[in-house]
């Protein structure tokens, strides 16, 4: 032999070296690993961290835009009720010069109560869908709350010259409140439905 030949492995003579015989290592077999788990990250990175909960003023938007939706069907109902009893008193001959006055009146409040219900489907549309991480029922939410407040604050600049005692006009103030809160948390949780997305 030759020193400075490197020395070649040698099976036995009467076996052929074969790939994973038993005088050689196993070729690499690819397996199953697990992911990598991300550690104590924040949410919305990568990883397989946990969605975040639902943010707590959104849970109070919606809470809030669904009793707004529940109160307004049930006005617009009273409404389409009261306009179909005026409706029904605009025939009667003993009224004289307002014999008509009873259908104009109703079918004015027939027309507003059907206004009131599609309104109050808007409120209930978005305070179900921002509870289900819809961003267009966060979107529509925003939209309701800032209209909401702009009509509160015409309101309250109108009650005060007309003199608003000191309930309601508390009342009022709560209510613009809590729209324009309800618009603010929406808008504060755009990264909470952007990640439901």
């Amino acid at each position: 032999m030759d020193p400075q030949q490197p020395q070649q492995p040698q099976g036995p003579p009467d076996q052929p070296t074969q790939p994973g015989g038993w005088n050689q290592a196993p070729p690499h077999q690819p397996g199953w690993a697990p992911p990598p788990q991300q550690q104590g990250g924040a949410w919305g990175q990568t990883g397989y961290a946990a969605p975040p909960p639902r943010p707590m003023g959104v849970t109070l938007a919606a809470v809030f835009y669904i009793l707004v939706g529940g109160l307004l069907i049930l006005g617009g109902l009273l409404l389409i009720l009261g306009g179909g009893v005026l409706g029904g008193l605009g025939g009667l001959e003993d009224m004289g010069d307002f014999a008509g006055l009873g259908t104009v009146l109703g079918g004015a409040l027939l027309v507003i109560g059907i206004i009131v219900i599609l309104i109050a489907v808007l409120f209930l549309a978005s305070g179900i869908g921002s509870l289900g991480g819809k961003n267009w029922a966060r979107i529509l939410g925003i939209v309701l709350g800032v209209v909401g407040a702009v009509f509160g604050v015409f309101g309250l600049l109108g009650s005060m010259g007309a003199g608003m005692d000191a309930s309601s006009l508390i009342w009022n103030i709560v209510i613009t409140a809590l729209y324009a809160l309800a618009a603010w948390a929406l808008y504060k949780a755009g990264p909470w439905f952007a990640f439901r997305r």
